[in-house]
């Protein structure tokens, strides 16, 4: 089933960056091909400055996070952090709720060490979506 360009009502975001998420959506075959198409069409999809998705890996206390960075075309690279990791994808996966941060102020006093990473340098705001 193909749906009309023209059927989708207007909003903010990057029209052609949505279809290019939505296709590579479509052509995921596992967790890991949705997480690296989240990763690496999201970001333009949701006019972000950076993207990362995570992954609690099956049987272990390890979050398998795959990020995209600015000017990147897709997912930069896969790194493996514990779970008690004090980074907002890990606090969100392992409290079970969103963390929502508002201010380059609050995720500096929140996840100081975030703060000073490179794609983090400069974000005003972010946000850690739980997905069950």
């Amino acid at each position: 089933m193909s749906v009309s360009h023209d059927l989708v009502p207007e909003c903010g975001a990057d029209e052609e960056a949505v279809w290019r998420l939505a296709r590579a959506l479509a052509n995921a075959r596992s967790l890991d091909e949705v997480a690296e198409a989240l990763a690496g069409e999201g970001r333009a999809a949701a006019g972000a400055s950076f993207a990362n998705v995570g992954v609690l890996l099956e049987d272990t206390d390890l979050v398998g996070i795959v990020s995209s960075a600015p000017g990147s075309p897709g997912p930069v690279a896969w790194a493996n952090f514990g779970l008690s990791t004090s980074i907002p994808v890990c606090a969100a996966i392992r409290e079970g709720c969103p963390v929502l941060v508002g201010s380059s102020e609050e995720i500096e006093a929140l996840f100081p060490e975030v703060a000073a990473a490179p794609p983090i340098t400069g974000v005003k705001a972010l946000a850690a979506l739980p997905l069950d």
